[in-house]
């Protein structure tokens, strides 16, 4: 592994649009959202064999590195629940759990091919205990 002092900082640029609402009869917070994000500089550990077999003056057979790689485009929805745990004695706790579905998720590099986004889930769960 090699470090890379051309490598550009992954920005991200976000719009999301959010329902919320509070159920006074099931005492619960919910909410549906939708989002889309475009990344760029999208970075990604590249493996290859340089050229002559030489890196940096080095004899090697391959080298691991930082690149640049795109755009990534991700868009989604979230849907979230929350409910204090009152209904079973526990008033002083809440349980909130999220669920985050990717319908959408892509690459497009440098030179205008579309792959898929690296490290990127499908869907993502999140289960928190909150204390009041």
């Amino acid at each position: 592994m090699t470090g890379n002092s051309d490598l550009d900082p992954t920005r991200a640029t976000n719009f999301d649009i959010i329902l919320e609402h509070y159920a006074p009869s099931l005492a619960a917070h919910m909410s549906v959202g939708y989002f889309n994000k475009t990344l760029s500089n999208v970075q990604q550990e590249i493996s290859f064999a340089p050229a002559d077999r030489e890196f940096n003056g080095f004899k090697v057979d391959q080298v691991t590195q930082m690149q640049n790689l795109g755009t990534g485009f991700v868009n989604g929805i979230e849907v979230s629940i929350q409910r204090q745990l009152d209904f079973v004695g526990l008033p002083e706790f809440g349980l909130l759990v999220n669920w985050t579905h990717q319908l959408n998720t892509y690459l497009e590099t440098d030179e205008g091919e579309q792959t898929q986004l690296p490290t990127q889930a499908d869907d993502v769960v999140n289960l928190a205990l909150l204390l009041k």
